[in-house]
């Protein structure tokens, strides 16, 4: 059996307000083509296919049509679970027509999956667990959703401190787990696909938090014991401690501190045989870089030279004094690419800014008129300014200088 892994899509997700629409359609184009090339029986899709709760409307046709796409008719099997960004009742709205394509969508633990194609049958199942057939083969997934307390709906712990809260979440995913582990057979290929934190995992920048209802991290050990247990919620590909699971990591760099390669797994597994794993890359997606530069001549030096081709980058520029918002603006203008700009003080200019806290609205205005004029303001100036701020109903914005 040859399975595709795959997770974090977060359809709908922007960089800095720019769109990655394109991106995440080319992407994922790229993913249907894997799994006809790579002769896919079984696609797992391990959470987080959307960023927010509620997507846009583009963002869920392209998944209803790239999950009808990977299905090829019934030909392949199709299993995707709710990450901690879905909704879980919106991203199996569609599940009655799903499963008549061997499409099986499971938005909570508690799901049940049913149906199958002609080609593939849903032979038994369960809360997060479901078996599937072919003409040959036969496999028992645990399909495990996000397992928050609040999508359990189980009280994991009495107690508010929150060491109790994960020895008692602890708890719970090893019951959970080894459940699902006894759904297992020996005639049968076992695979398991969740979307959670396991302890050990490397996190990256562009990994989001849900405060409420969210997980600890889990030890490796209390996962079900699967060939191959496919996870989603890291963003960086990586294999898990033991070598039995793995990190799709998303399609796409979403923060500028990803730098590992994109790509997908393929899994090749047999009955009682350990899974063999390869790592496909994925070359859709625009690159993320950060450039460091000391003056604005060297920024406009780098475009000049078309260093910022086919990439989204932040820019950190290191002057020796501030300069005005008008030239951070005409340095977005110089392209496209800019999706931010960062600019950096040496430390003297830093302390500088620091000690502003110290001084009062009036001194404040004094070294700012000394500055920009050269000169010394007035007293009677100064009155003004201060008459100016009192003033109830006036139209001035005061920034800090």
């Amino acid at each position: 059996m040859r399975i595709l892994h795959t997770s974090d899509w977060h359809l709908g997700r922007t960089l800095e307000r720019q769109s990655r629409q394109q991106e995440q359609e080319r992407v994922l184009c790229e993913i249907v083509e894997l799994a006809a090339s790579e002769r896919c029986d079984l696609i797992l899709i391990a959470g987080d296919v959307f960023d927010t709760a509620t997507p846009p409307a583009w963002a869920e046709a392209l998944f209803y049509d790239t999950v009808k796409a990977l299905a090829a008719g019934g030909k392949r099997a199709v299993v995707v679970i709710a990450g901690n960004h879905d909704q879980p009742e919106r991203l199996t709205a569609a599940r009655a027509l799903a499963e008549g394509m061997g499409i099986f969508i499971l938005g909570l633990p508690s799901d049940v999956a049913r149906g199958g194609s002609r080609q593939i049958r849903c032979l038994d199942s369960g809360p997060a667990w479901l078996e599937l057939g072919w003409e040959k083969e036969r496999a028992v997934i645990a399909a495990l959703p996000y397992p928050s307390e609040a999508r359990l709906g189980q009280l994991f712990s009495q107690e508010i401190e929150e060491e109790a809260f994960a020895a008692g979440y602890v708890r719970k995913m090893r019951e959970l787990c080894a459940a699902l582990s006894g759904r297992f057979r020996e005639d049968a290929v076992k695979l398991a696909v969740s979307h959670l934190y396991v302890q050990g995992g490397q996190s990256s920048d562009s990994e989001r938090p849900v405060q409420l209802g969210s997980a600890p991290a889990v030890p490796v050990d209390c996962l079900p014991k699967a060939q191959y247990l496919a996870l989603g919620h890291l963003h960086s590909p990586q294999q898990l401690p033991g070598g039995c699971g793995r990190y799709a990591g998303s399609p796409l760099a979403y923060g500028f501190g990803e730098t590992s390669p994109k790509s997908v797994s393929i899994v090749e597994v047999v009955p009682g045989q350990a899974a063999r794993v390869k790592t496909v890359p994925l070359t859709a997606g625009r690159r993320l870089l950060i450039w460091k530069a000391d003056s604005i001549a060297a920024v406009r030096e780098l475009v000049a030279a078309g260093e910022d081709r086919n990439a989204w980058i932040r820019l950190d520029l290191q002057l020796e004094k501030e300069t005005s918002p008008g030239e951070i603006r005409s340095l977005k203008e110089l392209s496209q690419s800019f999706v931010q700009v960062r600019l950096l003080l040496p430390r003297q200019e830093e302390s500088r800014r620091h000690r502003r806290a110290d001084l009062s609205i009036d001194q404040l205005f004094r070294r700012f008129y000394r500055e920009q004029t050269g000169q010394e303001p007035s007293s009677e100036l100064v009155k003004l300014f201060l008459e100016l701020l009192e003033e109830p109903e006036g139209d001035l914005e005061v920034a800090s200088a």
